[in-house]
């Protein structure tokens, strides 16, 4: 019997993956997982089904194999890094959901992404949702710091820092350091914040530079302005360095080869908008302050992170298990450098050597390297004006991530690298027209 694929189905994925940042990280004790985890575990349920359509109807499209590969590795090391570092059952269950179970998931998320969007006018729609629920959420984050609204869970506004010019911090993601039922006041969501914003800012500006008619051109770059202003409102510094960085990127990969006077106009569009950005940071009463004043010293954080890798170089601590060993073992690790206080690395690299050990990390490269690889090669292959420019744009977008991961540990979060993946399946779908 033949099953023809059901376009509701694809329209409540797009729909659930649009909202994911919505939700705040609240810890649910135990289990590995946070409240965001939940909607992304409903995606992959509802999107399970949309393979068995595709499977059934004869459509089922295998993800490249240059992607499963690294994943399927990288699974393999989490197991056998909990089964290292396990001390009972319950140990090596509570590891295998922080670590390979979570990277199986992403695989499988992967290879939904890549059956559900199967064509250009699909591609097209999952954008454009991502955009509007970014101008939701930069709406939220900017009414949120104006009126200093605090919602359930303190999803608004957070901490008071001296450095913001209302000294207040947008928090819109309201992360939440306990678990269900216990609310502690300790918030970490700017960060977040920053790197969603940071990925959708360039695919907003491809919208920008390809539609046709002024009203659309109007409308995304209104939703360019909220989102600009609710990235400044963070006060994240590596954010609001990165979002000029990448759009500079976008600029230089749209001259080469050499430009059209199209392409050449998306650059002048894009300079544009790299100096709104810098004047607009310049001039944000407080902002400068954060970058000269209130400084955290990311090196002390990232030499700790080092001394446990080095401690545990082969294997590592174990998925779940780095605030535990740093806190064994403070003195040694040289927590309290710096008067820093007791934090995960607040770089990927760093983390996966000390969580997962020396394979950890080499797992990690082999899957950098194929995006890197198979990005730059769908890029230079394409001839077609918009899809360039959108291919230039899904570039400069997980370049910026990347640069995020540096200082922060965000690549299989769900709340916030969920994005990124979604913009790699379009980058490959995009080999395959």
């Amino acid at each position: 019997m033949y099953y023809k694929k059901p376009t509701i189905i694809f329209w409540i994925v797009t729909v659930l993956i649009s909202a994911i940042a919505f939700i705040p990280y609240i810890p649910i004790g135990g289990v590995g997982f946070s409240a965001d985890d939940i909607l992304f575990l409903i995606v992959l349920l509802i999107g399970s089904f949309f393979l068995f359509f595709s499977w059934k109807s004869g459509e089922y499209k295998k993800l490249p194999n240059n992607f499963v590969w690294p994943f399927l590795f990288l699974a393999g090391v989490g197991f056998f890094s909990a089964l290292y570092n396990a001390k009972c059952v319950e140990d090596f269950l509570g590891m295998i959901s922080k670590g390979s179970a979570r990277f199986l998931l992403i695989l499988l998320f992967l290879i939904i992404i890549y059956n559900l969007l199967d064509s250009r006018r699909r591609i097209k729609a999952m954008l454009i949702s991502l955009i509007s629920f970014s101008a939701v959420e930069s709406i939220f984050g900017i009414f949120s710091y104006i009126f200093s609204w605090q919602g359930p869970f303190n999803i608004g506004i957070a901490t008071q820092r001296d450095y913001s010019v209302l000294s207040i911090l947008t928090n819109v993601h309201g992360r939440i350091n306990g678990t269900f039922g216990s609310v502690i006041e300790n918030f970490i969501g700017s960060n977040l914040l920053g790197a969603y914003l940071v990925m959708l800012i360039p695919i907003t500006v491809v919208f920008i530079i390809i539609s046709k008619k002024y009203w659309q051109k109007a409308l995304f770059s209104s939703i360019l302005l909220t989102q600009l202003i609710c990235l400044a409102l963070t006060y994240t510094r590596t954010s609001i360095i990165y979002v000029v960085a990448i759009l500079l990127i976008f600029a230089w990969m749209l001259g080469k080869n050499p430009p059209s006077l199209k392409l050449r106009r998306a650059r002048k569009v894009i300079l544009v908008i790299v100096l709104f950005s810098i004047l607009f940071g310049i001039f944000t009463p407080g902002l400068k302050e954060r970058f000269l004043v209130d400084s955290t010293n990311r090196v002390a954080i990232w030499e700790s992170a080092i001394l446990v890798a080095k401690e545990h170089s082969l294997w590592g601590v174990g998925p779940g298990r780095y605030l535990e060993e740093l806190s064994a073992d403070m003195i040694d690790y040289n927590v309290f450098a710096f008067e820093i206080e007791n934090l995960t690395p607040h770089n990927f690299f760093l983390w996966t050597w000390a969580v997962l050990g020396i394979f950890g990390v080499v797992a990690v490269l082999w899957i950098v390297w194929e995006i890197v690889k198979s990005f730059w090669t769908i890029f230079r292959n394409i001839n077609d004006y918009d899809t360039k420019i959108l291919m230039a744009g899904i570039i400069a977008s997980s370049v910026g991530f990347f640069l995020q991961n540096l200082t922060n540990n965000f690549l299989f979060v769900p709340v916030v690298a969920v994005y990124f993946w979604v913009l790699m399946v379009i980058a490959i779908r995009m080999n395959t027209k």
